[in-house]
């Protein structure tokens, strides 16, 4: 009631900027209101899908899960159809690349190459249909359905460390020393490529990889970017506790440190993620956002911009993660699991306060605003007797 006596008591200019400073402070109350809602992402449904430690999982370009890996010098191969992730999946007949060759098979995406001596690098192609491999100068491409091969023969019978289908058509061969050279499945050589320091490791696959040296005396690691007809390289350095790599459909560069780090180049940006060990496994889930797990104590949900950290799942030991829309798999030292991601709009804890505070403000300027009414009922009956 005093509240009342004192609005009737003001002018009518006095009233007026009342009212005006009420509906300024309504305006950034609902302002705030609609800043307390903040997307909320939490994973749906976790559950192992198999119980093998493969090389590398991937989503194909159709959806499906695709995972590899060796046995002895046989490579397998299994796949899950984008609507079935859970089920037996498709296996390939294991693939015996190196019969009459006396080395053992190394995945070559992630590898560490400094004290390998003797080995034959493999990869695979994105939709699974090829698998590539390499010995004492020459470069075969199987098909995983029939099994027949092509063999190409290289420019040099210098080791090589890794190979890397640029795409289905086109692989990528590291050498010891650090040349990448870019063939066809022709029998052709598409391009040349450079010279990079130290013995890199292959991160990513198709059109953009990187190539890590965290053990040269800078850190070095560069991004190779086919997605033109010319090719560009981005070196950087500085990265000398870096542990895993990621790159995102852009080209954005992500580096997860030993430390517990994520450092975003392109962003600009380092986010600690709060618990011990290292990152082993990045994915993109978008131009902002990635996924991160490793020997820390979840699987966890980064934002550069916020630099928010959100546990998704607890977990240790995840070393290979692959993501796809808003499907999810990642695979520890003996395990695969897969599960689905949910985006939604939730309302922030923290915003509380600012509920309340908006919610008194809006209600005094509806009180205010009733008055105003009643006394202009008021004076229109006063005018009509």
């Amino acid at each position: 009631m005093g509240l009342i006596k004192i609005f009737r008591g003001l002018s009518w200019k006095s009233r007026i900027a009342a009212l005006l400073g009420f509906g300024a402070l309504a305006f950034a109350s609902i302002y705030s209101l609609t800043k307390g809602f903040e997307w909320q992402i939490t994973i749906q449904d976790p559950h192992s899908i198999d119980n093998s430690a493969p090389d590398d999982i991937w989503f194909s370009p159709t959806g499906n899960l695709i995972e590899v890996g060796h046995t002895g010098k046989k490579v397998w191969m299994k796949q899950w159809v984008s609507e079935k992730i859970g089920r037996t999946p498709s296996e390939s007949s294991p693939l015996d690349l190196t019969q009459k060759v006396n080395a053992e098979l190394q995945y070559s995406l992630r590898a560490n190459n400094k004290n390998k001596v003797s080995w034959i690098p493999y990869a695979a192609s994105s939709d699974a249909k090829k698998l590539a491999w390499a010995w004492n100068g020459m470069l075969y491409i199987s098909d995983t359905n029939s099994g027949t091969a092509t063999s190409i023969k290289l420019d040099s019978i210098r080791p090589i460390d890794a190979l890397s289908f640029f795409s289905n058509s086109r692989v990528g061969v590291l050498y010891v020393d650090g040349k990448l050279e870019f063939w066809e499945d022709s029998g052709h050589k598409y391009r040349a490529g450079s010279i990079f320091d130290g013995r890199p490791s292959v991160w990513g696959r198709d059109s953009r990889i990187a190539l890590s040296a965290f053990d040269t005396r800078t850190g070095d690691i560069s991004t190779v970017d086919l997605t033109s007809l010319r090719m560009v390289i981005t070196p950087q350095s500085g990265f000398l506790n870096g542990s895993a790599v990621g790159l995102s459909k852009m080209g954005r560069l992500a580096v997860g440190t030993t430390d517990g780090s994520i450092v975003c180049y392109e962003l600009d940006r380092s986010v600690q993620i709060g618990m011990p060990g290292a990152i082993k496994a990045l994915a993109f889930y978008n131009e902002e956002e990635i996924l991160a797990g490793g020997d820390i104590s979840s699987l966890v949900l980064v934002n550069f911009t916020s630099r928010k950290v959100t546990s998704l799942v607890p977990i240790v030991g995840v070393r290979l993660l692959a993501l796809a829309k808003d499907h999810l798999a990642y695979a520890t030292d003996g395990l695969v699991f897969s599960a689905d991601l949910k985006r939604e709009l939730s309302w922030s804890s923290t915003s509380g306060v600012v509920w309340k505070v908006s919610l008194a403000i809006i209600s005094l300027l509806g009180f205010f605003l009733s008055i105003l009414r009643e006394q202009r009922e008021q004076r229109s009956k006063v005018v009509k007797t």
